[in-house]
């Protein structure tokens, strides 16, 4: 399969999309599930980088101790504070239906940025992507943790969802080494966009971006 290198000069033939006249909505709309107590920046980066990308409408939904803290940093969100557990993670248990019926009314999800690794976050992860059927998924982070099982769901979404693992998160999704992985981060990341017919970014020094099919 070829591979395209993505130089700067490549990159610069293929511009963001530039804003027309007419509604946000036409911009797409996203909504951003991250953080955690102790890492509540996640979800401040992961929703900024959204607005840079271009998106019209933005929904935040972390940790209700950080609500406030997200929703004055990023003040073009409406930031939506979600019960939380003792360890400082979502209580997916509590959440899970709340952010349902946001994630059916918007474009894209992203999922995992900050959110701390466990059942918990495998859980909703697995109960997002099998129960909620509109928009794109993109998993990060935590929630890539326990996703092999969830492979069957995650090949049914029909490749609108991408991955972005590193090598520790690759290492355990394809359940080989990280020395592995590492040492063939392209076969790697061909063997998980295969595995989930998504779009994977694998991270590292150098990264690779995998469609699937393999290109």
């Amino acid at each position: 399969m070829k591979v395209t290198e993505l130089t700067s000069d490549l990159l610069r033939s293929m511009p963001l999309p530039q804003p027309t006249a007419g509604s946000k909505d036409g911009r797409g709309k996203v909504l951003v599930i991250a953080g955690s107590i102790e890492v509540p920046g996640a979800v401040v980066l992961t929703a900024t980088a959204t607005l840079h990308a271009g998106a019209g409408k933005l929904q935040a939904a972390t940790v209700k101790s950080a609500a406030l803290h997200v929703a004055l940093a990023v003040p073009e969100a409406m930031v939506i504070g979600l019960a939380e557990t003792p360890d400082g993670g979502f209580d997916h248990l509590a959440a899970r239906s709340r952010l349902a019926s946001f994630a059916e009314k918007v474009d894209t999800v992203v999922i995992g940025p900050g959110m701390t690794e466990g059942e918990p976050t495998t859980a909703l992860t697995a109960a997002l992507c099998a129960g909620v059927t509109s928009p794109c998924f993109v998993l990060d982070a935590a929630a890539l943790c326990g996703l092999r099982p969830q492979a069957a769901s995650i090949r049914a979404l029909g490749g609108r969802v991408v991955i972005t693992p590193h090598a520790g998160e690759m290492a355990q999704l394809l359940e080989k080494g990280r020395d592995e992985i590492e040492a063939d981060p392209r076969g790697a990341a061909e063997a998980a966009a295969d595995l989930l017919n998504a779009v994977v970014v694998m991270k590292g020094a150098k990264s690779y971006i995998v469609a699937p099919g393999g290109s």
